[in-house]
Formats: C-alpha cells, sequence, structure tokens
C-alpha cells in the first residue's frame, strides 16, 4: 500500500466523519458490546447464548442478508451438535495458530456438520451452512478479540487495496491478509489523535464498546472501497429505509438516481423540500445496511 494513500484517504475519512451529524456504524460498536456481554461457550443451550449476542435493534446485516442466513445456521448446529459446536469455537479462537488456518478449519466443521445433519434430516431442504465466504467466521473472531480482528466484506477489502495502490490483489478470499491490513492500518490510525476524538461523542458507555478495536480500520476501508471523487459514499437503491420511499411517494418527487443508478448522500439534497427532518433522520437510522 501507498503511504501517501493511506494518509490521504485518513483526511478524506476524517472531513467525511465531521460532516455526517451521527457514525453510521455506531450499531456495529453496539453490536460488539453486547456479544462482549452475553458469550459463553458454557451456556446450556449454546443457540440461546449466540442469539443473545447477536442481536441489534438498528441493523442485522452483519448476520443476516437474504437468503445469506449464517446466525440462523450455526444456531441449528449448536442444538443438533453442541458439543462439537464448542470444540470448534475453542479451536477458532485458539491464538496459538494463524488465523487463517483456523478459518479454514472451522469452514470444514460446518461442511462436516451440515452433511451430518442432511443425514438425520434427509427432508431438510438446507443446503448451505453460509460460513464459506468467511464473513461470519471473521465476525466471530471480531467479537471476541476485537483489537485484533473486525468483520469482514471481501468485495470492499479488495476495492480499498486497489484505491490504496497495493500490490497482488487477491482474486480469492484472503483472511490472514486482511487482518494484516488491519494491523497495519491501525498503527496510521491511532497516531491521528483526531480520528478516533470524531467518533468518541457518538459511542455511549452504557451501550457502545468502549476499548480499542480494529473496526475502526474495518470502516475506514468500508470508506474508501464505497467513497466517489467528491467524497461521498455511494449507497444501493435498498439502503434507503421504507420510511424515505414513503415520503418521496407521497409527494410525488422523481426519485433522485445517478448514472450508475445509485443514490448517494447529496441526493437528500434533490428532495430536501419533501420533508427534510424526516428524510435525515430516516438515513441516519436506516435499519437495513
Amino acid at each position: 500500500m501507498v503511504l501517501a494513500k493511506i494518509q490521504e484517504n485518513i483526511a478524506a475519512y476524517k472531513a467525511w466523519l465531521k460532516k455526517e451529524r451521527a457514525f453510521p456504524a455506531a450499531y456495529q460498536w453496539e453490536i460488539l458490546q453486547t456479544a462482549q456481554q452475553h458469550w459463553d461457550l458454557t451456556a446450556n443451550p449454546l443457540s440461546h447464548m449466540l442469539d443473545q449476542c447477536l442481536q441489534n435493534s438498528h441493523s442485522r446485516r452483519l448476520w443476516q442478508d437474504g437468503n445469506w442466513q449464517p446466525k440462523r445456521m450455526m444456531m441449528l448446529f449448536m442444538d443438533f451438535e453442541p458439543e462439537m459446536v464448542r470444540a470448534m469455537f475453542e479451536d477458532l479462537f485458539n491464538e496459538k495458530h494463524a488465523a487463517e488456518n483456523r478459518a479454514s478449519r472451522f469452514v470444514f466443521g460446518c461442511d462436516a456438520l451440515l452433511a451430518e445433519y442432511k443425514r438425520a434430516n434427509p427432508t431438510s431442504i438446507e443446503n448451505n451452512h453460509d460460513h464459506g465466504d468467511f464473513r461470519m467466521v471473521a465476525l466471530y473472531l471480531a467479537l471476541q478479540f476485537p483489537e485484533q480482528y473486525a468483520p469482514y466484506d471481501f468485495e470492499h477489502f479488495r476495492e480499498a487495496l486497489i484505491r490504496l495502490g497495493a500490490r497482488d490483489i487477491p482474486e480469492l478470499n484472503d483472511l490472514g491478509r486482511y487482518f494484516k491490513v488491519l494491523r497495519t492500518l491501525m498503527t496510521f490510525i491511532e497516531k491521528d489523535e483526531e480520528l478516533p476524538a470524531l467518533i468518541a461523542p457518538y459511542l455511549k458507555a452504557h451501550k457502545h464498546f468502549q476499548g480499542r478495536t480494529a473496526w475502526l480500520a474495518a470502516d475506514y476501508l468500508r470508506f474508501i472501497a464505497e467513497r466517489d471523487d467528491n467524497n461521498h459514499l455511494k449507497v444501493k437503491p435498498w439502503a434507503f429505509s421504507g420510511r424515505v420511499f414513503q415520503l418521496i411517494r407521497a409527494s410525488h418527487a422523481p426519485l433522485p438516481v445517478d448514472q450508475a443508478n445509485l443514490y448517494t448522500v447529496p441526493s437528500l439534497q434533490l428532495i430536501r423540500p419533501i420533508c427534510t427532518p424526516c428524510i435525515r433522520q430516516a438515513w441516519l437510522t436506516r435499519p437495513d445496511i
């Protein structure tokens, strides 16, 4: 990665945060706090423990997105073979071995559990445990060791590497490299005293995780991957809450769409006459991002 590009993007990230009236990723710090309070591999039933850990009033996207439902599948496995699942998590959290190797073994364990479950339940329609892309495995690690790991999105990671001028851009999942990049970026982020101060007002002690976390580096990568040349984040159409579309439809205003068929934050300026406070609030609290 090119040092100048890292620093340039940190400056852009700070400028973007200053324009926001909230820290959009704060809900992730809430998820982290909840999981830290409830995670317990000795709990019985395990599925209830996992369900308590993965709760959030704002978004479930880290563990559920359309047909991708790894939380539901892991709860099913926990009820089916709780001791095997305990052993899998104990191995995943064993820091004596490389994270990418532990993650691969965990996915192999999920493969075996799914095969066993289908043998025991031949009429089951379950055909995918939804852990194979490593997103959920990275989340488990990030909830257990937030200083070292963070949620993973391969497309964001790859695009951010390209924009940071990295060499050897990966074509397939590379969880080990992702975690190494997080550690590198955290050294730059922590040298910038202003950046942590920008998000601190939005992280409440009773609700959000307060410790050092690589999740900030992950959000920085997401910002790099999604920003355009004007320092705005491109957002897919469904990222708007239903409330925004209700307001648009009620006003008979045309939908603001750019040439890439993506909504952007500046698009809110086009529909400001409708109900600016309501639209802004809907944007900041959208439940489906």
